[in-house]
């Protein structure tokens, strides 16, 4: 008998080991499992981007960037076209008007008409980032070019690592339209963010940050971060004016040197580091879609 119960539980220890490990994706597991639910958006005859599909019936989220005016009325453009992985383009429609919060978190809600179920992407959170924690990023990188100087349109599927997280009060300005005319409005919005050393480029905005040991998106890929300071922007700006012309430097003028120094110095620091909105409340509003259409 009790050889038996030493057997059982020999048995059920590697089980039990084995079903309480959740091993990472690799990359190539990664691009595979989840390139089909990226898409490219072109908008209004202005704008490309990424975006990706978060739910079969054709939900699909980018940065509201992507998809509005950068005007004073920063409205969504008028046509908003999506380019399936089934090769289709389609057109999309905004889910829900822009908002002061959405705007800052630099997040949209789109949706696409289906007679199919779409391949999509699970939602997580900020909460599910681990600090130097492998991750994978699906987009178009629309601001790279080929080595005859043409624009690259073919999707990408590269590699990041997570630097940290943080929040960021962002300030923000809009109008609010009541009975009494149109009236000025602040708001400081708190948002969630990503930071991840990886690509981060024109063109790959609207893309998922994906946490390769969830396997759930993180993150909008929104903006690259620079590397130099505002005192050192503007030390830069007045070089490249020529700040210093006169003084002769092995017959350069110092000022030009000066700013070709600077751009490479800010290059190399801003490379590849790119920063990322959470996602929590795109998840809520995708809640409160799904529940308008079951009343």
């Amino acid at each position: 008998m009790q050889r038996h119960m030493l057997l059982l539980l020999l048995l059920c220890v590697p089980s039990a080991y084995v079903n309480s490990q959740s091993p990472s994706l690799s990359q190539r597991q990664a691009c595979k499992q989840f390139s089909s639910a990226v898409v490219r958006i072109d908008a209004g005859g202005e704008s490309s981007g990424s975006g990706f599909i978060v739910s079969p019936d054709g939900l699909i989220l980018t940065a509201s960037h992507v998809v509005r005016h950068m005007d004073e009325d920063g409205s969504y453009f008028a046509v908003i076209l999506i380019h399936l992985p089934t090769g289709e383009s389609v057109l999309a429609k905004p889910v829900m008007p822009l908002s002061l919060d959405s705007v800052a978190q630099d997040f949209a809600l789109l949706r696409v008409e289906t007679k199919t179920a779409l391949p999509f992407l699970t939602l997580g959170s900020v909460g599910d980032v681990e600090i130097g924690g492998d991750a994978t990023i699906i987009g178009y990188p629309f601001s790279a070019v080929s080595r005859e100087g043409k624009s690259i349109s073919t999707k990408f599927c590269v590699s990041a690592s997570f630097a940290a997280t943080g929040s960021e009060t962002i300030p923000m300005n809009g109008k609010n339209r009541t009975a009494k005319g149109v009236v000025p409005i602040q708001k400081n919005v708190q948002v969630d963010v990503v930071y991840f050393q990886g690509p981060s480029v024109k063109g790959i905005s609207g893309s998922p940050i994906i946490a390769r040991d969830t396997g759930k998106v993180v993150g909008i890929v929104t903006t690259k971060l620079s590397g130099i300071g505002n005192s050192l922007e503007e030390l830069k700006a007045q070089t490249a004016k020529g700040l210093g012309s006169g003084i002769s430097l092995s017959g350069l003028d110092p000022g030009p040197v000066i700013n070709s120094i600077l751009t490479v110095m800010d290059d190399q620091l801003a490379n590849g580091m790119g920063s990322a909105t959470g996602i929590d409340d795109p998840k809520e509003a995708m809640r409160k879609e799904q529940n308008k259409k079951k009343k």
